[in-house]
């Protein structure tokens, strides 16, 4: 697998930082958006992510950590396309740590932050496979790697709020502008960069905080929106 580090993203969203992808092989097949709505599987940033995936562009894992533990900044976006190392389901705790110790090379925090849809729950794996995923999540939290763990509703960010592996995103209707309670209480802030404008991520940094109790979501976008609004709409039995 090779994967990719912008020192000087172009994105308007996201501002002129640095931005990694990684390639598709790193998303969890229990993600609800793979293949089913991601804004990265379409338009510029679906066609640069299948070329990285295809292994036509990028550097090797090693190179990749090399270039992140060079970065001189406050804050970086891992992955506007891709997820942590693993497979299957199960993140890869070896690949995390290096990350992380990448991250915060010598004795300066680099500021990363990223979002995983790895699964925190035995819902769709096994059990084991959750708590070792939710055990590596906190790990990367604690050594100073924002790692946003990622919900398809308001049901499902709570659940997920409720393990305080680290900090909570959620996916909201498209026409969501305000900010909005969860069933059992919690505040979510729409993403300042998608509802306010002028406003970019390197502006923000709501996403960067490891420790907020705050829910950060992002009203459904890009060409699936409809379909992605249908999905944050959805009520959860559990």
């Amino acid at each position: 697998m090779r994967f990719l580090l912008v020192e000087r993203s172009g994105n308007t969203k996201t501002g002129p930082m640095p931005v990694s992808t990684s390639p598709r092989e790193t998303c969890p097949p229990t993600c609800a958006l793979l293949g089913n709505g991601c804004y990265a599987e379409t338009g510029h940033l679906g066609w640069r992510w299948e070329r990285l995936s295809n292994g036509h562009v990028g550097v090797s894992w090693s190179r990749f950590l090399e270039a992140v533990a060079k970065l001189k900044c406050k804050m970086w976006r891992h992955n506007q396309a891709g997820d942590l190392p693993g497979v299957r389901g199960f993140l890869n705790r070896r690949g995390c740590r290096q990350l992380m110790n990448a991250n915060r090379h010598g004795r300066r925090n680099r500021g990363g932050f990223t979002y995983t849809h790895y699964p925190m729950f035995g819902d769709h794996v096994v059990e084991s496979a959750a708590i070792m995923n939710r055990e590596i999540v906190r790990e990367m939290n604690a050594g100073g790697f924002a790692v946003n763990v990622s919900a398809d509703n308001l049901d499902q960010a709570d659940r997920l709020a409720a393990l305080k592996v680290g900090p909570v995103t959620t996916i909201l209707p498209r026409s969501t502008r305000k900010r909005q309670r969860t069933p059992e209480g919690r505040t979510v802030i729409p993403c300042r960069a998608l509802t306010k404008p002028g406003v970019r991520c390197l502006d923000c940094g709501l996403c960067q905080q490891r420790n907020r109790k705050s829910i950060v979501g992002f009203p459904a976008h890009g060409t699936s929106a409809v379909k992605v609004s249908q999905m944050a709409s959805q009520k959860e039995l559990w």
